[in-house]
């Protein structure tokens, strides 16, 4: 026979009942904990990689002087963040016996390439059938002038060691790549056409073109 109390209440079944009811508060709350860390940690893994996939370093895999690259862009052996910034940046990813990629947004002291300052980019040829230097906006796109001075390439280079100016106005000689109405930071592009295989085999052997800051419009130069 169940006891009751006074009231005709069994206090063994109320204890039971309110056990029962914390037990499960207990189990929902760690649930709910659980769903949510679920999804900020979802959250946190899928926003890293759309920056860096969108605005992190172009490939990694290779530096050389302070510009970036990877002679995998292209290849079967490709990882997948390379393979996702190629295709997120609507990059023409030839394998590396065709085309090698490098860029660069900084200068030879390490500050961001401004729409407001001068630079002097200068090297030996680099070690490719042909190549090309072009300026890039922020958003990768080509600046939106009419100056038809984008990029410089091998043809008009030559064979030998080469220079040229990178800035908002058209020096009174010599070459150049425009880049105004650019913004800030800018990223110049190098691409090496049919490369070397020494280049291949050993990046880091290359003297890469040197970025020097000329002027800048805030320096009142």
């Amino acid at each position: 026979m169940d006891e009751t109390d006074g009231f005709g209440h069994n206090p063994s079944s109320a204890s039971a009942g309110a056990a029962l009811r914390t037990l499960k508060e207990a189990c929902m709350g760690g649930l709910l904990r659980f769903l949510i860390a679920l999804i900020l940690g979802a959250a946190v893994g899928v926003g890293s990689a759309l920056w860096l996939i969108r605005e992190g370093p172009s490939w990694g895999g290779a530096e050389v002087g302070g510009w970036t690259g990877s002679i995998a862009a292209g290849s079967a052996s490709a990882d997948p963040y390379t393979r996702a910034i190629v295709a997120a940046r609507g990059l023409l990813a030839l394998s590396a016996n065709e085309a090698v990629y490098f860029s660069r947004s900084a200068d030879a002291e390490g500050a961001p390439l401004r729409e407001s300052c001068v630079y002097r980019v200068s090297g030996s040829a680099p070690p490719a059938r042909w190549w090309s230097l072009t300026a890039y906006a922020p958003d990768e796109f080509l600046p939106q002038n009419d100056d038809q001075a984008l990029s410089y390439d091998a043809t008009r280079a030559g064979d030998g060691p080469f220079r040229v100016q990178v800035g908002g106005e058209r020096p009174a000689d010599g070459a150049w790549i425009s880049t105004r109405s650019a913004g800030t930071p800018i990223t110049l592009m190098l691409r090496l056409y049919h490369p070397n295989p020494s280049l291949l085999a050993s990046p880091s052997d290359w003297q890469a073109p040197r970025i020097e800051t000329v002027n800048c419009a805030e320096d009142g130069a």
